[in-house]
């Protein structure tokens, strides 16, 4: 990675992080305004698990972005992309979920993702929505 990568990546992941502190809190308070825990802790694990695998996962989106960017046919390039957003979502999904059961485990607790068409549909329409996002920081 160059440093300019490093630097976009840095710019990513305080994005991802923002975005997650947010998320959490806001979840804690929805679920207190329904009478519900508030328990941060719950969320920002749920937050940051995925994080920290979408992180992971930046690369294999940037080394997408530069094979497109050499694909000289518009059928490539939508060939290229949609592989890795497919490829990004099943990575997201399989090491967010693996995280998370080993996390728990480790704390003598169990997950369960409850896969399902619509488990995967919910966190794949996510993935391509920061996809996207990241690969137009990446473009810019």
């Amino acid at each position: 990675m160059t440093s300019s990568d490093w630097r976009t990546y840095a710019a990513i992941a305080a994005i991802a992080l923002a975005i997650g502190i947010v998320n959490a809190l806001s979840g804690a308070q929805d679920a207190a305004w329904r009478g519900d825990s508030y328990d941060i802790g719950r969320r920002l694990f749920w937050e940051m698990s995925s994080i920290i695998v979408i992180l992971a996962l930046v690369p294999i989106l940037t080394l997408s972005l530069r094979r497109m960017r050499r694909a000289t046919r518009l059928a490539a390039r939508v060939g290229i992309a949609a592989a890795a957003l497919l490829g990004f979502s099943a990575l997201h999904i399989a090491g967010m979920v693996g995280l998370r059961k080993f996390m728990l485990w480790l704390a003598g607790s169990a997950y369960d993702f409850h896969f399902s068409l619509a488990s995967v549909l919910y966190e794949f329409r996510k993935d391509a929505v920061t996809a996207l996002l990241i690969g137009g920081l990446r473009s810019g």
